[in-house]
């Protein structure tokens, strides 16, 4: 049981301290068009990775959202067209 303990900390321990964090506002929007253009290039897969460093995520649950990201956005192409581009809305 103790073993089991201080294993699961470790594991989630390391979790935490390994994630990353955008810093100001300017990183945090070259981040956003890089993903959003790579979704506009349907490189789903490779967008959510780009993210996995900053979202506080196990890396099975982003797995998941990478597999169920492309099975919906593809039914969403087929029945809407393809993404033409992005459009920055607002700062809140």
């Amino acid at each position: 049981m103790k073993t089991t303990f201080t294993l699961l900390f470790l594991l989630l321990a390391s979790s935490l301290f390994a994630q990353e964090y955008l810093k100001n506002y300017g990183q945090i929007k070259d981040k956003s068009g890089e993903v959003m253009l790579l979704f506009t290039e349907k490189e789903y897969e490779k967008a959510i990775e780009s993210l996995r460093p900053y979202w506080p995520l196990p890396g099975n649950e982003i797995d998941n959202l990478i597999s169920v990201t492309i099975k919906n956005l593809n039914s969403v192409e087929s029945r809407f067209g393809k993404t033409l581009d992005y459009e920055f809305i607002k700062v809140q």
